[in-house]
């Protein structure tokens, strides 16, 4: 299993957070990571993306040139790396924020984390809902060993903890559901 992935958005949305996250998940969970954060140059609502790749052999290089996946939280985001999705690729995207591409030759998982947020009572979460619904849709992690990262990444904010294990678990059962209905 190799995993290069692009994770963009602006800012604010928890991108740096979601990629740490699963390159933490991976060296907890014998697998290997690279982590490439890139800031824009803005201060406020700057463009923020990371590249991962997540592997089962050593990996030798942080640089993503052709992405199997995206996650994007923003569509200025979509409109910059969706052209460095191969084809066959997964694009797990924002529904709120977001437009469907057309490009026909991906998957497209629009998923309405915002809102998903809301509802939960707390717009800082979006990020973990996707991060739940891409290790139910990729299997990459279980939802056990993205749990117990959490309590690790989340270590002195044990408080923050039920918030997003409800965070976790609403973007898991988003795509069981999706998939159920296909």
């Amino acid at each position: 299993m190799e995993l290069r992935m692009k994770i963009a958005g602006v800012g604010g949305q928890g991108v740096m957070v979601t990629g740490k996250i699963l390159g933490y998940a991976a060296s907890d969970h014998d697998k290997y990571a690279s982590f490439l954060p890139q800031y824009g140059t803005q201060q406020r609502g700057g463009t923020a993306s990371c590249t991962l790749i997540i592997s089962d052999e050593p990996v030798d290089s942080p640089i993503v040139s052709k992405a199997n996946t995206l996650v994007i939280f923003q569509q200025a985001a979509l409109d910059a790396y969706l052209h460095q999705l191969s084809a066959d690729g997964l694009l797990m995207m924002n529904a709120n924020t977001c437009s469907m591409p057309e490009r026909s030759d991906i998957e497209v998982i629009s998923i309405p984390v915002d809102d998903m947020a809301r509802e939960l009572g707390n717009h800082q979460v979006a990020n973990i809902i996707m991060l739940g619904a891409f290790i139910e849709q990729t299997k990459a992690f279980t939802e056990e060993e993205i749990i117990l990262t959490l309590r690790h990444v989340f270590e002195s904010k044990p408080q923050a903890m039920p918030l997003n294990e409800k965070a976790i678990k609403l973007g898991i059962q988003w795509i069981k559901d999706r998939n159920s209905h296909e």
